[in-house]
């Protein structure tokens, strides 16, 4: 008896997705679109949003009460297509949180300059090169997007996330000056990266180059990225996909973390007496692959 209804069950929750499906693909979305409505299921107004990206129909209801959800690949149209070719897939609409609309200088809130001290980003905000705020109600330092249309806060506390983003961010963060770009995944990182000369830190937010950001790669004379020490396989990846990293550099150690002077001798391999160093004829790679790793002890 258990195993009639056990697939009885099966079946209704078939039905169910099928419903969905079919709901989902009569709206006719067209490639990088997006839309809100009210759900087909529970009938909340603005609850119920699609995408569809790279061919890939994704839905959710963001009800509580509702458990309307799914994803269906399908096949992918001339747009989507020419965009994967060119290694640019459509990128999901993510769903935006609000900026904070109270924010005060982090001059006001000590825990917030030792907190920019502690992770060398203090000199990036002084020189300007970076707009930073702190965020009384959520108790957040703020490191903006140069546009200021997004932010990504770091909790001063033990609440979670302890990163949340803010706004628009899909065009990472940029920090510096610099004719060269560094690549680095979060926004004290790219501030570190700015101390030295002639070197812009840009924070891909992740471990992604997302479209937006290659498209502003262009103006930057070169381009590296610094990724963990056990990311070698992520490096194959990013440089496959995109052809204006020059160079990749590996860390032991956490980067926002490192001296002025670590940081110019893993960007501009120098000092070799201090750095570990492995030379590979690795065939993925057109240039010398070097991994760094800084002594811990």
């Amino acid at each position: 008896m258990r195993g009639k209804i056990y697939a009885s069950t099966v079946v209704r929750i078939t039905l169910i997705y099928r419903e969905q499906l079919n709901f989902v693909k009569s709206l006719n979305l067209t490639e990088g679109e997006k839309k809100t409505l009210a759900c087909p299921a529970c009938g909340k107004r603005n609850k119920f949003t699609v995408d569809k990206f790279d061919g890939v129909l994704v839905w959710n209801c963001y009800s509580a009460s509702c458990s309307v959800k799914g994803s269906f690949r399908g096949s992918r149209d001339m747009d989507a297509l020419k965009n994967y070719i060119g290694g640019s897939p459509t990128q999901r609409h993510r769903r935006m949180n609000r900026m904070p609309e109270v924010t005060t200088s982090v001059r006001n809130h000590a825990p917030a300059l030792t907190y920019l001290k502690t992770v060398n980003s203090l000199e990036a905000y002084e020189q300007g090169y970076i707009k930073i705020r702190y965020a009384p109600s959520d108790n957040r330092v703020l490191f903006y997007t140069p546009d200021e249309l997004g932010a990504v806060g770091r909790a001063l506390d033990k609440r979670t996330p302890k990163w949340w983003t803010y706004g628009d961010t899909s065009g990472g963060i940029h920090v510096g000056i610099g004719n060269h770009c560094v690549l680095v995944e979060d926004a004290p990182s790219a501030c570190s990266v700015s101390r030295i000369e002639g070197y812009t830190g840009v924070a891909l937010l992740g471990t992604n180059v997302t479209q937006p950001i290659r498209k502003t790669l262009n103006k930057y004379t070169s381009c590296g990225i610094v990724l963990d020490k056990d990311a070698s396989s992520k490096a194959v990846l990013l440089t496959r996909q995109n052809k204006c990293i020059n160079y990749v550099r590996f860390t032991a150690n956490d980067l926002k973390l490192l001296s002025e002077e670590s940081v110019r001798d893993l960007i501009q391999c120098t000092k070799d007496s201090s750095i570990r160093y492995i030379r590979s004829e690795n065939p993925v790679f057109r240039w010398g692959f070097v991994i760094y790793s800084y002594p811990t002890g």
